[in-house]
């Protein structure tokens, strides 16, 4: 986890903050940046002790303070056992606080209120159960490419939890216009308190889908978790009242109407992909999407799927509709806009040895992350892009779905049938579950009519080491190759193998 950029706090900052005086006063009283980790620690840092469930922060003292840290903020719990760690009086400022978790939240809220002053400064906050990360990065993408550098910031990676938000607020600096923070969760009450650490002044849900199945009863219950985002919800130094975007396919029962109402946000219904395609001409081939905008056609070679344009559609009209890009501006920047980080449907193009045919074929990264929602999109895109092709896919298991773990693989199982997946690949403990949805759907709807090769492996890197590496996989038999699986099957060493063939 790394340092905060490096906004300047004095010891009457981290006093207010904190609600503590120090126990120890160093030689430095103003410091640069807040550090968790001693591994990114900067000279001038304030060094956060938080304890979790792998290690304890304070383990990590004598790194911070040999990589510079000028102050320390510990446990009570800590200090009252008694150290010989912690550093002479007048070395270093040292805060004594309940726990370093509650400590780095207040430094956070104490840092969003100093935004406050800054004119027409903006957040919009990103959550939903697909697609948060890629919608977090279209914005950013977006205005980054007409907002001078330097004013436009955006959760870094995938830092959207208790801790992550924190530190993404503390890294917003004096100077920046709008800031994109991304939301997530697995219970009810976590986006909650994200959203009322940040205070938004704008509101994005990129999807309801079955993730993180295993904390909720069922689709309405997640729903309910994701519309906590309008708790923080504020108007900016404009006045303007705050907007929620919300996908018009998922749960929204009138008492989230009524709900948005009494607070003053205007609620705006964004449409599917599906939609989508039957109302603005949606055009996905392997040079990328295309669509209709506001009388416009947009054209962009970045991303590949009917979602990912409907992402993008979403993400111009939410732009459109906060004013925070004239709407001139914005054709030019959808086109601009590509992908910030990998594994999110990335499009590689490769070449086989000894391919009969065509020698270019399609491998599609998708191994960020993986539920039934997406998996379903990810399979419906790849055959979109090759309607004729002949595809695989290695399918890693997905992640976090509790008791609808069998039945939502099987569901994503039958897809693969039903679009003619020629070879199905398939690892982890849970992963069988394809297979056997996959017979299933050719035994009701096309008995005897298909030819499927189909293997098992007990994680990705068994795949590579058993089947690949031994030559057995024969990349020129394919046209488009889907990897997918949730982050724990690690599939991209399925990737990173596949391009290795290619490049034999």
């Amino acid at each position: 986890m790394r340092s905060t950029l490096g906004s300047i706090w004095t010891n009457t900052d981290l006093a207010s903050a904190l609600g503590a005086v120090p126990i120890h006063t160093g030689s430095i009283t103003e410091h640069r940046g807040i550090s968790i980790d001693s591994r990114t620690c900067q000279s001038g840092n304030v060094f956060v002790c938080v304890s979790g469930d792998r290690t304890d922060g304070h383990l990590y003292i004598p790194a911070a303070l040999a990589a510079g840290a000028s102050a320390l903020i510990v446990s009570e719990t800590w200090l009252a056992a008694g150290t010989s760690e912690l550093p002479a009086p007048g070395s270093v400022t040292v805060f004594a606080v309940s726990t370093g978790l509650e400590a780095l939240q207040d430094l956070a809220r104490f840092h969003r209120t100093r935004l406050d002053v800054l004119n027409e400064f903006l957040i919009l906050a990103v959550t939903g159960s697909n697609g948060k990360t890629t919608c977090k990065e279209m914005l950013a993408s977006m205005l980054s490419s007409v907002y001078p550098p330097g004013t436009v910031y955006a959760t870094r990676g995938n830092l959207n939890n208790h801790i992550g938000v924190p530190l993404t607020i503390l890294d917003i600096q004096l100077n920046c216009r709008i800031a994109i923070l991304e939301m997530g969760m697995n219970h009810a009450g976590e986006i909650d308190f994200l959203t009322r650490l940040a205070r938004p002044h704008h509101a994005f849900v990129s999807s309801i889908a079955p993730a993180h199945m295993e904390f909720f009863r069922d689709l309405d219950a997640v729903s309910m978790a994701k519309f906590e985002i309008i708790a923080g919800l504020q108007s900016g130094s404009s006045g303007r009242s705050p907007l929620l975007y919300w996908p018009a396919d998922a749960p929204c029962d009138d008492q989230q109407a009524i709900e948005c109402q009494k607070r003053g946000i205007k609620r705006v219904l964004f449409a599917d992909s599906e939609k989508l395609r039957a109302s603005q001409q949606l055009a996905i081939d392997s040079r990328g999407v295309a669509f209709d905008w506001r009388n416009q056609r947009i054209q962009n070679n970045h991303y590949y799927s009917a979602v990912l344009a409907a992402n993008l559609n979403a993400c111009l009209s939410f732009l459109a509709d906060t004013q925070v890009l004239p709407v001139t501006a914005l054709f030019q920047a959808a086109s601009a806009a590509r992908p910030q980080s990998h594994g999110r449907f990335q499009v590689h193009r490769l070449t086989a040895p000894a391919r009969k045919g065509p020698s270019e074929l399609l491998l599609v990264d998708d191994t960020y992350n993986a539920n039934s929602a997406s998996f379903l999109a990810a399979l419906d895109s790849l055959r979109q892009i090759l309607p004729a092709g002949r595809l695989a896919v290695f399918a890693g298991a997905m992640a976090e779905l509790g008791p609808h773990s069998a039945a939502e693989h099987q569901t994503v199982g039958a897809r693969m049938a039903e679009l003619d997946y020629a070879l199905v690949v398939t690892c982890g403990q849970t992963a069988d579950n394809y297979t056997i949805g996959y017979q299933q759907a050719q035994v009701d709807s096309h008995p005897g009519s298909r030819s499927v090769a189909m293997h098992h492996f007990q994680d990705a890197l068994s795949c590579k080491q058993e089947w690949m590496d031994r030559g057995l996989f024969d990349i020129g038999q394919y046209d488009g190759i889907l990897v997918k699986g949730s982050r724990s099957a690690k599939m991209e060493v399925i990737v990173k193998s596949i391009q290795a063939i290619s490049n034999v």
